[in-house]
């Protein structure tokens, strides 16, 4: 889940931490890896539970996400009419710290085997973290059949943008399971809260 979420190559030295060399090409080759890696992985959950239908007026299942999302941590920056909403929250929300430990612990291992490719065993040290990065997302609800189809897209961009001298490839995918994690739970939130409310309305 919207979906450059969620890591940051941090090398550990002996002497302690430093922060990644942004001139390094080893480093951007790395990345350059693991965008591919994470970029496949999002477009199969994209594919699998992106997009879900519902029996619901298009008004009622816009309202419905809207609380939703900002339930799960997202603040709406715009919207249009009752099939478009563009929203962000700081990652790694929409998930929670026990969910973003079940993302490292199924992610980090190919994560690491990427860096390492590229660094040694300096990449066996990097880690998945989701701090200077905030998720974007974009909603379309359109009528589709006896409801609506609602479809989500997520990216992440970087809360502070990258100095002059950077060679870094843009982060640009969630890991796999964040967004397969993400989009289940946006899901279920808006099954078990929204929708509930959707029928009292329809009941009026």
């Amino acid at each position: 889940m919207p979906v450059r979420f969620i890591f940051t190559l941090l090398i550990v030295l002996a002497a302690g931490c430093k922060d990644v060399d942004v001139t390094d090409p080893r480093v951007a080759a790395a990345i350059t890896d693991i965008n591919a890696a994470f970029r496949t992985g999002y477009q199969v959950a994209l594919a699998d539970i992106g997009t879900r239908h519902f029996a619901v007026d298009r008004a009622l299942a816009f309202s419905g996400m809207r609380q939703t999302l900002q339930k799960l941590g997202f603040t709406v920056i715009n919207s249009e009419g009752d099939y478009y909403l563009y929203v962000t929250a700081p990652a790694p929300m929409p998930l929670d710290d026990r969910e973003w430990q079940e993302v490292r612990r199924i992610d980090e291992p190919g994560f690491k085997d990427i860096a390492a490719r590229h660094l040694g065993i300096k990449g066996r040290l990097a880690k998945l973290e989701p701090e200077g990065l905030v998720i974007v997302g974009r909603i379309i609800i359109l009528e589709a059949g006896d409801g609506v189809d609602i479809s989500i897209t997520f990216r992440t961009e970087e809360i502070k943008p990258q100095p002059p001298e950077s060679i870094l490839p843009r982060r640009e995918y969630p890991p796999p399971a964040a967004a397969r994690i993400g989009y289940e739970k946006i899901w279920r939130t808006f099954e078990e809260e929204a929708l509930p409310l959707v029928g009292m309305a329809n009941r009026t």
